[in-house]
């Protein structure tokens, strides 16, 4: 499970790859890497706050998209920076329900070192797909 980040996809924004052994290891992953653009140390967010959420949606690939925004959302709405603990993912009949809970802290008075603002996940070359029993994800964000 983890991420690596990509230069062959985009000059100007930033790419990387996602895998997990399950589909919730998957958008832990994805929401890592997004962690790792807009803070330089990551390790160093401290668990003062906590947002639970559901989301619904259609496939893996909505799902994470609609996770990767609600991040942003987080980030830009209340100033936080959060990580992601595996969520619950239930499989409807025709859809992906995700129950998951993240934490961490504000940024405003911290002393985060912050890296690179996303202003959102494109769907240029996103891509979710489980292959040799693993899943795996590429995400282009806008910065």
């Amino acid at each position: 499970m983890g991420f690596t980040f990509r230069d062959d996809i985009t000059r100007s924004d930033v790419a990387f790859d996602a895998d997990g052994q399950t589909l919730s290891e998957l958008l832990v992953s994805a929401w890592g890497a997004v962690l790792a653009v807009l803070v330089e140390h990551p390790h160093e967010i401290e668990t003062r706050e906590t947002r639970s959420f559901r989301l619904t949606a259609p496939d893996p690939q909505a799902l994470l998209y609609d996770l990767l925004e609600r991040q942003l959302y987080y980030k830009d709405s209340e100033g936080l920076v959060l990580r992601l603990d595996p969520p619950h993912l239930v499989s409807q009949e025709r859809s992906i329900r995700c129950e998951a809970s993240a934490r961490g802290q504000r940024v405003a008075g911290s002393r985060l070192s912050l890296g690179t603002d996303v202003k959102a996940v494109t769907w240029y070359r996103f891509a979710v797909a489980r292959t040799d029993g693993q899943w795996r994800a590429t995400v282009v964000l806008d910065v």
